[in-house]
């Protein structure tokens, strides 16, 4: 008797299917005939007519961009006729107006934008959206988020989950108690078939006599020793999930027909449809070739110039000894690195560290280079750094790479520093009066670490040190480059073999004095350009790909500790809300102290008054299994807060507070058996630090990443995928006193297929960017920019960082061309 399996029933074949198939062929003959049959005769057709006349490439493109790129779910865009006999698929326009509780999905966790209310410099264009609170609720200055907002993340607002000004929505306080829905939801829903999402939701609320097959387990730790009963109340499970946004392309992730939703194995239409998308992508790539001829792509980051002085004198060299024709060494107003790479050929992307003095200034990584070879500039502003370049010293570019017959790309790369110097103006930037790395320092390679196993490193500092600030590089790499995918370890085993990794999503990154935690950080979830979907990275990078993140603590209050002037240890690792905090391998740490010294040259006394710190964030697993669908959530929180008195040589007393309160929570949806892979992830928290009362360390952030991966077709030679990412970077901090404060709200929205076969790999995506920056000296740079088919289809740009240069819109060839295969959750690979 052949063995039972969970594969699902396929659904019948659909009028639409069929149209579908007869669209594709019209859409190959003569591109208006479909656009007419699709849209019926409106200015969809006469421009796609225009464009055909003028070329058949042209407007062949433009049949493929509307028919399978913008979104037509809307009664504008479907004509009645074609919703009457069912040569559409209106599902998703019936689901948006039966409920529209997917709209607004970013707004409701980001009520106002802290951009909003603010004077515009000259050039500078306001935000493009309403916001939903009025400007006497959030008045200019306040931050990236309201008080309110920030209480949702408190513990006083335990007992109060749902309020008037929460507008019903979900929330997730700090201390992690089930959100409550908006009232009448679970008794005014009629009875209906129900889709995967909606099995998923039962999977939370139904009782346990209701559900198929139910795990749910919970774990709670709190270091080593804590009263987990006294954080958390008794349940065994989460009662709501998190909602998803709406997709780039304008469709929910519940996607398909309602009731209905369509699973992996597609019946003969569908498959038709599938198989359509693989021929037109080779024939629109080759199309694609023949118009650009091979021309190289420019790639990029969408991240703000530096704010440097317009008009100064400045010195570009490239041997990294200090210039002397541009003020004294150490002096100047900024310094910056411009790094320009080329490459062609068939590629995978590559971590990328700089060092100088043993100490790691940038951290970055190469987007995928093509057939038709890309290039790409970064410029980093690294005045933090001025006390390294003041004197000369080993400069290290590490960029491993690995050339054989399949991947034969090889980077050329040019550098240079530029020095600023310093005027009336333009005065000498702040900085503190030693860096010392925390790294390997071996002094012939990059001086990042390997963890696991955490890494220590003997430090002494001068005993008149008064100040230390922290900065933290960390990044996940192998089995941890998707680690907000990696799955609890109890629940590993509910999910197909191979679907990924365990080790769990959390992961905090910590950093020790002679065992103590000083300071942690949630690390911001860095997507590099061959991660999960390569063809959605072209030519925008995902952020912080080019430029990854750092983070940044305040260590004066160790201050005494270190005055001693003996050595003493310092711990870089990263745990997880396993059981023993173990992960997987592994993550690249490293990092710096920025020391100040008191100039009298006495030893520096005082001391911790008060030290509240638990050694591991407070951290929460449960689980919904049934049928073919498992639900994972990890959730933590992180409160520290650390009290001391320093009294410098010269006697001046110094009342330190440091303090960080942090949150975190994932939910991970596999559904139908994970050919549907679903990540909801926020982080967010606020870090701050008091001197006398004055504020010296800030640090507030919320990190959103939604991410849907649908397998659409598996083969034992193939396998195609459709991916959305909602991917946002939000945060407002001052690193050091004398460095330079900024606030940036980015948000990324992508959509994209892609196929891997077994002789050749092609893909297909969309990309949404917009960007918001402002630093403490009121410079800004604002860019939305938009790409369709690797080419660039808007770009603006205002603020008085703004340049008149911009990369140029040039087509990629990639399509027809064979690109490494995607590097996928689990490390997935086809079988052969």
């Amino acid at each position: 008797m052949p063995p039972k399996t969970n594969r699902p029933r396929l659904p019948k074949s659909r009028r639409y299917h069929w149209y579908a198939v007869f669209l594709f062929i019209m859409g190959t003959l003569f591109p208006p005939l479909a656009v007419a049959a699709r849209f019926g005769i409106g200015k969809d057709f006469w421009l796609n007519l225009l464009l055909t006349i003028c070329g058949y490439i042209p407007g062949h493109v433009h049949n493929f961009y509307i028919q399978n790129v913008r979104n037509n779910k809307t009664h504008q865009r479907t004509p009645k006729w074609a919703l009457r006999y069912g040569l559409v698929d209106g599902s998703t326009i019936k689901r948006h107006e039966q409920r529209s509780q997917w709209a607004g999905r970013y707004n409701d966790r980001n009520p106002d934008s802290g951009y909003d209310h603010q004077t515009l410099e000259d050039g500078q264009v306001g935000p493009s959206r309403t916001p939903t609170h009025g400007s006497a609720d959030n008045p200019p200055g306040d931050g990236l988020w309201r008080a309110d907002d920030e209480s949702y993340y408190s513990a006083e607002r335990e007992g109060s989950l749902q309020t008037p000004e929460s507008g019903g929505r979900w929330r997730y306080p700090g201390k992690f108690n089930d959100p409550v829905p908006e009232a009448g939801d679970a008794t005014s829903r009629k009875k209906k078939k129900k889709d995967r999402w909606a099995r998923t939701e039962d999977a939370y609320t139904a009782s346990p006599g209701q559900k198929k097959r139910k795990k749910p387990k919970k774990r709670s730790t709190l270091g080593d020793a804590a009263d987990v009963n006294s954080t958390y109340p008794d349940r065994t499970e989460s009662t709501a999930e998190p909602e998803f946004p709406e997709e780039a392309a304008g469709t929910g992730y519940r996607g398909g027909k309602e009731g209905n939703t369509q699973p992996v194995s597609h019946p003969d239409g569908a498959a038709a449809m599938v198989s359509a998308f693989k021929a037109f992508a080779l024939l629109l790539g080759t199309a694609s070739a023949t118009c650009a001829n091979a021309q190289v792509s420019v790639d990029f980051q969408v991240a703000e110039p530096p704010p440097v002085p317009s008009n100064a004198q400045t010195c570009t060299v490239m041997i990294f000894d200090p210039p002397t024709n541009c003020d004294q060494p150490g002096s100047w107003a900024a310094v910056t690195l411009n790094f320009t790479v080329t490459s062609n050929g068939t590629q995978y992307d590559r971590l990328g560290i700089f060092t100088f003095q043993n100490t790691e200034i940038w951290r970055t990584s190469t987007p995928e280079p093509t057939y038709g070879g890309i290039i790409w500039t970064y410029i980093k502003d690294v005045t933090r750094y001025v006390p390294l370049f003041a004197k000369p010293g080993t400069f290290i570019l590490e960029l491993d790479n690995v050339v054989d017959i399949q991947l034969n790309g090889q980077y050329a790369t040019t550098l240079y520093a530029t020095f600023y110097a310093a005027s009336e103006e333009y005065p000498t930037a702040g900085q503190s009066n030693l860096i010392v790395p925390i790294s390997t320092m071996l002094n012939n390679t990059a001086g990042e670490a390997s963890v696991p196993l955490a890494f220590s490193l003997n430090v002494t500092l001068p005993r008149n040190t008064v100040e230390i600030f922290a900065e933290l590089y960390g990044s996940g790499n192998g089995v941890e480059e998707f680690w907000y995918y990696n799955t609890a370890d109890e629940y590993l085993g509910d999910l197909p073999a191979g679907t990924t990794y365990g080790g769990g999503p959390f992961r905090e990154m910590r950093l020790l004095v002679d065992g103590q935690v000083a300071g942690v950080a949630f690390p911001y979830a860095v997507i590099f350009t061959g991660g999960i979907n390569p063809s959605v990275w072209r030519p925008i990078t995902s952020y912080g790909a080019l430029d990854l993140p750092t983070y940044f603590l305040d260590l004066t209050p160790f201050a005494p500790t270190f005055a001693d002037g003996l050595p003493h240890n310092v711990t870089l690792d990263v745990a997880s809300a396993e059981a023993n905090h173990t992960l997987n391998q592994n993550w690249y740490v490293s990092g710096l102290l920025q020391v100040v010294t008191d100039p009298s040259g006495r030893p520096t006394t005082g001391g911790i008054t008060c030290y509240d710190v638990q050694p591991y964030a407070v951290t929460e697993t449960s689980a919904s299994i049934g049928g073919t669908d498992v639900n994972i959530t990890v959730r933590a929180q992180r409160s520290l807060y650390i009290e001391a008195v320093v009294i410098s040589g010269s006697g001046q007393e110094n009342h330190v507070v440091f303090q960080q309160d942090l949150n975190f929570i994932n939910t991970q949806y596999y559904l139908d058996n994970a050919t549907t892979q679903n990540v909801a992830q926020v982080s967010s928290g606020s870090v701050s630090s008091l001197h006398n009362g004055v504020s010296s360390v800030v640090d507030s952030f919320e990190y959103p990443l939604y991410i849907n991966l649908s397998y659409l077709e598996i083969t034992n030679t193939s396998q195609t995928f459709y991916t959305t990412f909602d991917h946002s970077y939000n945060r407002q901090v001052i690193p050091a006193p004398f460095i330079l404060g900024s606030k940036i709200a980015e948000r990324q929205q992508t959509a994209g297929y892609f196929t891997v076969t077994t002789t050749s790999n092609a893909g297909n995506g969309t990309s949404n960017n917009t960007f918001a920056y402002i630093n403490a000296k009121g410079n800004t740079y604002n860019r939305q920019v938009d790409t369709a088919y690797d080419v660039i289809i808007y770009d603006q740009q205002s603020g008085s960082l703004a340049t008149g240069s911009l990369p140029p819109s040039i087509p990629n060839t990639a399509y027809a061309q064979n690109v490494p295969a995607p590097r996928l959750p689990g490390n997935k690979q086809i079988v052969g």
